[in-house]
């Protein structure tokens, strides 16, 4: 990440969360609306053959603002599971259930 996607509240749950961060997933961090941050991880599971695709969102001054998962199949492509993710907890049990399950 440059200097324009540094966020605060990012830091300090990538910080306290860096144990449950699968090493080699994807992420990629892009502005967000009115200054913020959004941060988007690919983290695949090769025993279940499914990816987890991760979206969270960071205000300008760091305070978590929402973010949502999706499972996609590796074969047929389809969902097999999605929802909002409304705080920073949600966001770290997502990462405990892929890390779990990998």
């Amino acid at each position: 990440m440059n200097s324009s996607t540094v966020n605060a509240g990012f830091t300090k749950w990538s910080i306290r969360n860096r144990r449950l961060i699968p090493a080699g997933i994807r992420k990629e961090a892009v502005p967000a609306r009115d200054g913020g941050l959004e941060v988007i991880w690919e983290i695949p599971n090769e025993k279940e053959q499914h990816d987890t695709l991760v979206s969270f969102i960071w205000a300008a001054d760091g305070t978590p603002v929402r973010g949502s998962f999706t499972i996609i199949d590796w074969a047929t492509d389809e969902t097999l599971n999605s929802g909002a993710l409304w705080d920073e907890d949600a966001l770290t049990r997502i990462f405990t259930l892929a890390a779990n399950a990998a």
